[in-house]
Order: structure tokens, then sequence, then C-alpha cells
């Protein structure tokens, strides 16, 4: 069996009849199941960026932030995620993988508030170079993110 090359203006005439679809998921759920959109913007770890019908096909690693989803016609809906993984494809459909994600909708603002302040508590105690104080960080970016998305 001989095997076909796909190529690059194969791809783009193949891409070209088909409308965005979206799937966003984490390990317990989808949250956005392969739905038409007009537009997906992500944070990349370079930038957020925006993944359009006949996007060029492309894996990016995602920052903590907002993933925010047009659906068309008015309707957006936005989630946030700790980081992940985007992977735009040739066929129009764009997957978002996260280890976490949530409806902007559904976070608490009161909590997120007490939840950054008992990090720096406990960063201010961490013993310099520790794994707890490389942890500490990291959960510090996931919450600075996520005010900035509320």
């Amino acid at each position: 069996v001989v095997g076909r090359r796909f190529m690059a203006d194969e791809a783009a005439a193949a891409a070209a009849s088909e409308e965005l679809r979206l799937t966003l998921s984490v390990p317990e759920r989808v949250l956005v199941d392969n739905r038409e959109v007009e537009r997906v913007t992500v944070p990349g770890r370079g930038g957020t960026f925006g993944l359009e019908k006949n996007s060029p096909p492309m894996v990016s690693e995602l920052a903590p932030g907002t993933v925010l989803v047009d659906y068309g016609k008015g309707e957006t809906e936005q989630f946030f995620i700790p980081g992940g993984f985007a992977f735009a494809n040739p066929d129009n459909t764009v997957t978002v993988s996260s280890p976490e994600g949530v409806s902007l909708d559904d976070i608490d603002t009161d909590r997120v508030k007490v939840e950054a302040d008992a990090l720096n508590a406990r960063l201010a105690t961490a013993d310099k170079g520790s794994k707890e104080e490389a942890e500490i960080k990291v959960g510090l970016e996931v919450y600075k993110a996520l005010g900035h998305a509320l």
C-alpha cells in the first residue's frame, strides 16, 4: 500500500467547504462538544490569539486565561483554563484540551481573592528554591490570570 501525502493546497481546498467546529474538553467532561463557531480566542503562552475558519494548522501551548468562544449572532461563552493545548486542524476543527476548565459565570470572585491571599501568605514563609515555593508560584500565576479574567 502506497501512502498519499496530504498537501497544503489540498488541505485548504478540503477545509474551504467546512465551518469551524470547536471541541473544548477537560478530563472529566466536554465543555463545548464539536459546535460550530465563528471564532475561538485562546490564551497562548506567547499571547492571546484567535482561530477562525481556514486558520493554518498548528499546535499551541496555552497559558492560564480565558477561552472566548464566539458562536456568532452575538452568542458568546467564556471559560477559564489554567493552561493546556490548542490544536487547529486542516479540516477546520479546533480542539482545546485543558486539565481543568470552568465557565466564568460559575466562578466565585470572593473565593478567588481569599485563595490568592492565602497563597501569597504561604509564599512569604516558603523556603527559596523549594518545591513548595514553585508550586505556590504556579498557583499564583493561575489566580492572577483568573483575577484578570473576572
